[in-house]
């Protein structure tokens, strides 16, 4: 069998592995080992739970001891999965005196920059806080010879492109680049072609292959149903299960409904804080939660042994997830099983989720409702549609008689239609009116209408019938026309000019010419009063 020492590891880290009880590499690991310590950028594809983490750490750890690179950034998607990359390396580079740092959202920044000024030769980050760090001056990007995104599809998914391009854009161009996931869609190839030299390709299954020793099955239930088939099920298990919500309140309720029933259950989803999330995962790494609901969050982020099984509550809203859901057990060769509930209206999301990560999911022998015959079995390929089978129907246009609502009796008292056939002619049959008022009507004349020119020409009740508008008679303009209470002037001009509006008459004043000629005094204080005297300014009144 062959052992790390055949493929170029130090046998100082022999003890470590031992300790760790990891005697002989997983095939993944077997494959990047040499590439990675001859300096190689490598792209690895493997299923979930073989090893990608010791795959990358171990290799980039050796060189890093052998001082043929300064500094190595990791890249995760998630808070978990970045905090699990680190606890996964440590009990290795600890003894080896390789400081290193963990960087997530959620936790307090000055524990972080407190790490970061210890200068530690890996960090493991989120590119969220790995940013807010690069902002505030704690690190410095052009330092790190070797960078690695682990889960690189679900960081796209995630949306994390412009940040990764921002983070590998400022390190040095002539640095290692590793990206390692379990899938690899076709929008890392842009991302590989731009950021990496001349990568070499490691694929130990097929993109989206789940481990063998997973024992898959899909129950279709109706949604009401759920909640006691869940019950069921963990009830028949006795190890650890792991249950996957599509949303955080669907999350809660399913932890509050297995608590109901006696369930050591615990959720973890983005609405929990960081403290929150890390002590529903001690709890249950430990045992004292023996069932976690959680939501995508977690599907990559979770490396718990010994996992007996995984139930898709709910079918994931990207069908590759799939695959990294019941990755969580069957891990490192264990057995595992792996549980989706489907409604029966999401059967043909089913069927499309099968096409995705291409193989079959066989629905259990117990399940409460069987799959639908359009499948042509329980477990064969979805047949194709029955519509494209059928020939093209006849139009039934004039044979069919029309059935009117109120013939049904769902009249309402209003529009309601006659019984009779819905077309008695053939559209080219019927006659032809030309325009809408040359129809006949139930209520006025079709043909006996006077015909009028224009809308003025029509007569009125009020006003005398005009040939066109221009007989009418013309006042000039507003102001000329005849009125009840002044005489009619032809134009404004014709109007008595007044001058301004000081100089109209008034009842309790004379008419001055302008403002000129009033009285003119001095100011406020000088005019009459009853009361007091009149003076001329305020310094004469009395003191």
């Amino acid at each position: 069998m062959t052992d790390f020492s055949s493929l170029g590891l130090p046998a100082d880290f022999r003890p470590q592995l031992d300790e760790m009880q990891i005697f002989t590499p997983t095939p993944i690991q077997e494959a990047s080992l040499p590439r990675v310590l001859s300096g190689h950028d490598l792209i690895g594809i493997a299923q979930t739970g073989t090893g990608k983490t010791l795959a990358f750490g171990l290799p980039l750890m050796a060189r890093l001891k052998a001082n043929e690179l300064g500094r190595i950034l990791v890249l995760a998607p998630t808070r978990e999965l970045a905090t699990q990359i680190g606890q996964s390396l440590r009990p290795i580079s600890g003894p080896h005196k390789i400081s290193l740092a963990i960087l997530v959202g959620g936790a307090p920044m000055m524990p972080q920059s407190a790490d970061l000024r210890r200068h530690p030769r890996i960090v493991v980050a989120t590119p969220g806080r790995l940013l807010d760090h690069v902002m505030k001056g704690n690190v410095r990007l052009r330092e790190f010879d070797a960078v690695v995104l682990d889960e690189a599809d679900r960081m796209l998914d995630m949306g994390f492109m412009p940040a990764i391009r921002r983070i590998l854009s400022a390190t040095p161009s002539q640095r290692q680049t590793l990206l390692y996931s379990a899938t690899m869609p076709s929008a890392i190839a842009e991302l590989t072609e731009e950021f990496m030299s001349k990568p070499q390709r490691v694929e130990i299954a097929p993109q989206g292959t789940p481990v063998d020793a997973i024992e898959q099955s899909a129950y279709i239930v109706k949604h009401d149903d759920k909640g006691d088939l869940l019950h069921d099920l963990v009830s028949d298990t006795t190890g650890p299960v792991l249950v996957f919500a599509r949303t955080r309140h669907g999350a809660r309720k399913v932890s509050k409904a297995l608590i109901d029933r006696g369930h050591r259950a615990v959720e973890i989803h983005a609405d929990r804080t960081q403290n929150q999330r890390d002590a529903a995962m001690a709890g249950f790494r430990s045992g004292r939660h023996r069932v976690l609901v959680a939501t995508d969050i977690a599907a990559r982020g979770i490396d718990v042994k010994n996992i007996e099984l995984v139930v898709q509550y709910d079918l994931p809203d990207c069908d590759e997830d799939y695959v990294h859901r019941i990755g969580r057990t069957g891990r490192a060769g264990a057995e595992g099983r792996a549980v989706v509930m489907v409604t029966p209206d999401a059967t043909r999301k089913l069927d499309g989720l099968e096409r995705t990560v291409g193989f079959l999911i066989p629905t259990a022998d117990d399940s409460p409702l069987p799959r639908p015959d359009r499948r042509g079995g329980r477990n064969s390929r979805p047949a194709p549609s029955r519509r494209s089978q059928q020939a093209p129907r006849e139009p039934e246009w004039f044979e069919k008689p029309h059935h009117s609502r109120a013939a049904e009796g769902h009249s309402n008292g209003r529009n309601v239609r006659h019984d009779g056939p819905r077309r008695e002619q053939a559209p080219a049959e019927r006659p032809s009116y030309g325009n809408r008022d040359s129809r006949p009507s139930n209520d006025r004349p079709s043909d006996d209408r006077p015909s009028y020119g224009n809308r003025d020409d029509r007569p009125t009740h009020d006003r005398a019938a005009y040939q066109n508008r221009d007989d009418r008679p013309s006042y000039g303009n507003r102001d000329s026309r005849p009125s009840n209470d002044r005489p009619a002037y032809q134009n404004r001009d014709d109007r008595p000019s007044y001058g301004n509006r000081d100089s109209r008459p008034s009842n309790d004043r004379p008419a001055y010419q302008n403002r000129d000629d009033r009285p003119s005094y001095g100011n406020r204080d000088s005019r009459p009063s009853n009361d007091r005297p009149a003076y001329q300014n305020r310094d004469d009144r009395p003191s």
